[in-house]
């Protein structure tokens, strides 16, 4: 990851185990761990928030930009150089989690690209996340769908 950093600074790192405690050591430039693999890392159990960021901001302080990370039905916490947002995904029927945390990456993705802020993008991801655990099928085929779900996320700054 070191290397392929010096050709494009702006990696986006999403992994468990031992690939993830080895790949945030490379400091990529965003990474999307789920509380448990942040706990994995910390090396200590996260119950609360504030604790949950306080770890982010310790990967942040290891060069890291954006710390995304995934809670669940709680939905996502997101830190960066401009603060700490939360995003909660409105109560859904959860049909099935595989693909989650992929489709999270996945409206990150898409929301940096289209160069939007950090706020509209972790919305955008806690939606996508949201519709992918309330089908049986990865992936969003609905936009209308996407938008209702985008505008019942509920996003706040985190102030400790």
């Amino acid at each position: 990851m070191t290397r392929l950093r010096a050709q494009c600074p702006c990696i986006i790192f999403d992994s468990s185990r031992e690939a993830l405690v080895a790949g945030l050591k490379a400091a990529p430039w965003l990474v999307k761990p789920n509380r448990r693999e942040l706990e994995i890392w910390a090396g200590r159990r996260l119950p609360t928030l504030a604790d949950v960021v306080e770890a982010a901001h310790a990967l942040r302080d290891q060069g890291i930009a954006h710390v995304v990370i995934s809670l669940g039905a709680e939905g996502a916490l997101w830190v960066n150089a401009s603060g700490a947002w939360i995003a909660k995904p409105p109560a859904c029927e959860v049909v099935s989690t595989v693909g989650a945390g992929d489709s999270m990456v996945g409206g990150l993705i898409y929301g940096l690209l289209m160069r939007e802020s950090s706020e509209h993008t972790l919305r955008l991801a806690t939606a996508v996340a949201a519709l992918a655990v309330s089908q049986s099928n990865v992936g969003v085929t609905d936009r209308p769908q996407l938008a209702a779900m985008m505008a019942r996320v509920d996003l706040t700054p985190f102030n400790q």
